[in-house]
């Protein structure tokens, strides 16, 4: 876990920690991998919310290689997560009408 809060802090990366699949679930988010930085560590270049019964069996067919679930447990830099919601124009439900 230090590994993910120093790639958090250090690199003002936005971290999430993702599950190994064991069944098509459709209750779950998918992380869609990319390329690896080290020890388990990859980058997530598209996150699948919850698919239907076909594409979730299809991301399992796929393997640990390509999805994992996407735990909902998640850290980063607060310097850099603020930046992010600046930079994609980021409004929150209670300022939306």
């Amino acid at each position: 876990m230090a590994l993910y809060c120093v790639y958090a802090e250090n690199l003002c990366a936005l971290v999430t920690l993702g599950i190994v699949t064991t069944f098509a679930a459709i209750d779950y988010g998918y992380l869609e991998l990319g390329g690896s930085l080290e020890r388990k560590t990859f980058l997530v270049p598209r996150f699948i919310e919850k698919p239907n019964r076909e594409d979730a069996e299809r991301h399992l067919a796929l393997g640990l290689s390509v999805c994992l679930w996407d735990s909902g447990m998640s850290m980063w830099n607060a310097k850099r997560f603020l930046e992010l919601l600046v930079k994609y124009k980021w409004q929150s439900t209670s300022q939306a009408s």
